[in-house]
């Protein structure tokens, strides 16, 4: 089988989410740890032309770990976006997922040379097509499911020169199973693919990913959310940062 795709893996190691904002319950105060976080990215650029074209493409795993503060008190996952510079370069881009309301999943695809690092499943028996032409490669699938209502999703794959992904995990005082999505570890993929113009001899050799993690907290046994102190938002603490993307 004849790989394409070269990819190279960055990864940010484990975040700490500490409580950065005041609230009324005294369990959660500030410096307690709300959750860690993990961003993984493969950055892949095609061997050599396809077409005569070279072909990019970004994959990034966000894994959202809630801590338990103390007893039945826990963090909760509540927000992740991530911004990826673009470059005038880009050609025919595509980001996944697509921007979703009221839906209880979602899937990706993506065709790389290593699978296993991150966890997404590889089928080696694929073709896909590029712009017409079919070449063997591996082909990375991903699929998310999630308790209804508990996730929104807003992408835009050109916001002012970024490509933005925005995971909104949506807190519930009524539905257990709902927050129960908040309260355990969760996994969210996003890909962005494009290619150069026909001919062109460059390539994209590094970009920036900006990310933002931010988390809230509640209690898992009464079913209760904690609003920080202005009581207009469940947010507690956030961590924001990037990762240079080296190919």
């Amino acid at each position: 089988m004849k790989k394409i795709f070269k990819v190279n893996w960055n990864e940010t190691g484990k975040i700490k989410v500490k409580q950065t904002a005041r609230s009324f319950d005294s369990v959660f105060d500030k410096g307690k740890t709300l959750g860690y976080a993990c961003v993984s990215a493969g950055f892949a650029t095609s061997k050599y032309r396809v077409d005569g074209k070279y072909y990019q493409k970004i994959l990034i795993q966000t894994e959202m770990m809630p801590h338990t503060v103390s007893g039945n008190n826990k963090g909760m996952s509540q927000y992740l976006k991530l911004s990826l510079g673009l470059g005038d370069l880009m050609k025919n881009a595509k980001i996944e997922p697509v921007s979703t309301s009221g839906s209880t999943g979602y899937s990706i695809s993506y065709a790389v040379g290593r699978a296993t690092s991150i966890g997404v499943e590889a089928s080696t028996d694929k073709s896909i097509a590029v712009n017409g032409s079919e070449t063997q490669s591996e082909e990375l699938t991903a699929a998310v499911t999630f308790a209804k209502n508990s996730l929104r999703i807003t992408t835009n794959k050109d916001d002012g020169g970024e490509t933005t992904w925005i995971y909104d995990y949506v807190s519930s005082t009524v539905s257990e199973d709902q927050n129960a999505y908040l309260f355990g570890s969760s996994v969210q993929y996003s890909t962005y693919v494009w290619n150069m113009e026909k001919n062109c001899a460059v390539v994209y050799s590094g970009l920036n990913l900006k990310y933002t993690l931010t988390f809230g907290g509640g209690n898992q046994k009464n079913n209760t959310i904690v609003q920080n102190w202005t009581k207009t938002s469940n947010h507690l603490g956030s961590v924001s940062g990037n990762i240079s993307l080296v190919y």
